[in-house]
């Protein structure tokens, strides 16, 4: 990694400030003044970078997963904008390896619209069974509250931190996609800067992104993704996102979740979800969750619900029921007659 980014530093050179890390998102609903808009670099002065980093590349280097090999901590801040600079959407999003080894991840996310806001938030966990307290273990699950309801997300344990790192960015967003094309590269106030584009023709929209990475690493210092309105040479701008990347600070949540976690015993639906029944490597996993979550069970590869230990009876759908006291379900690879 550091042998392609040095290479380029060295044919690369451009003066223009890296917008700093880490903005809250407000409490309150605010419409701040509008950043003001970089100075573009002319054809003449823009550098000629004369080696690129592969998407691939790129890609390897910012598994959330793979960071944490090297760092404690990871903070990710969002801010969203209109095309006319207006704040739309600001959040922050933290993840860490717990005490105990398990990927975690907390975020919060804040809309504005017509003077009013509103608050996502999420959460991703595994709490390890402590041995002398046999079934005190939570399994790896994903957590969402969109103000209004909660979701659960249940994953066999072996795909639990891969359904965390999609989850979280750039994958989350669609970056670093094969089917991005590289169009610029050069260095700017110490980082690799690499622009992309791409594009749907049938609906004729366009959008770039640009990657600043620290050229030592390869990690992404932050991510820029501006959408148009076509893809003509001259479309206008309908929206910009920008995400800024802190590495190994104190893992502090400034904020408490309303609904996710929050059960009480008349609340509580005892859940009880059993992969692969019957087989070598059978999985069973014990949730309580509040009485109306929405659960649903996705695997990489396609399984089938059944109601009864028998198999004979298929649920109706991949929502699981929770309105009960307790309930249990049998995950068994395969669809329909495979299963």
């Amino acid at each position: 990694m550091r042998k392609w980014m040095k290479a380029i530093l060295a044919a690369a050179c451009i003066a223009a400030p890296l917008a700093s890390c880490g903005t809250k998102a407000p409490e309150t609903p605010q419409q701040p003044e509008k950043e003001p808009v970089p100075e573009t670099p002319t054809e003449e002065t823009k550098p000629v970078v004369t080696a690129v980093p592969t998407l691939a590349e790129l890609r390897a280097a910012n598994d959330p997963v793979e960071i944490l090999k090297g760092h404690q901590t990871v903070s990710i801040t969002m801010e969203a904008r209109d095309g006319s600079g207006n704040l739309t959407a600001s959040g922050e999003i933290l993840y860490r390896r717990a005490a105990a080894g398990a990927l975690e991840m907390d975020s919060r996310t804040q809309y504005f619209a017509d003077g009013a806001s509103s608050w996502t938030y999420a959460k991703a966990y595994s709490a390890v069974e402590d041995p002398f307290y046999p079934g005190s273990g939570t399994p790896g699950a994903y957590y969402f509250d969109d103000g209004s309801n909660v979701y659960m997300t249940c994953v066999p344990a072996a795909e639990y931190e891969t359904k965390v790192a999609r989850e979280l960015p750039p994958f989350s967003t669609g970056a670093l996609d094969p089917s991005e094309t590289i169009t610029d590269c050069a260095e700017q106030d110490g980082a690799l800067v690499v622009t992309t584009r791409n594009s749907i023709v049938e609906l004729d929209v366009a959008w770039e992104t640009d990657y600043y990475v620290d050229p030592e690493t390869g990690l992404l210092l932050a991510m820029v993704i501006t959408n148009y309105d076509s893809m003509a040479d001259d479309a206008a701008v309908t929206d910009t996102t920008r995400w800024n990347w802190t590495y190994d600070r104190d893992y502090k949540m400034d904020w408490s979740y309303p609904n996710i976690g929050r059960i009480s015993a008349d609340d509580a639906c005892e859940l009880t979800l059993v992969i692969d029944p019957g087989k070598e490597d059978q999985e069973i996993q014990h949730f309580s969750a509040a009485k109306g979550t929405t659960v649903t069970f996705e695997p990489e590869e396609p399984y089938t619900l059944y109601l009864d230990e028998a198999l004979t009876k298929e649920a109706p759908s991949y929502f699981m029921d929770t309105n009960r006291d307790s309930v249990t379900y049998y995950a068994v690879r395969g669809t329909g007659a495979e299963a």
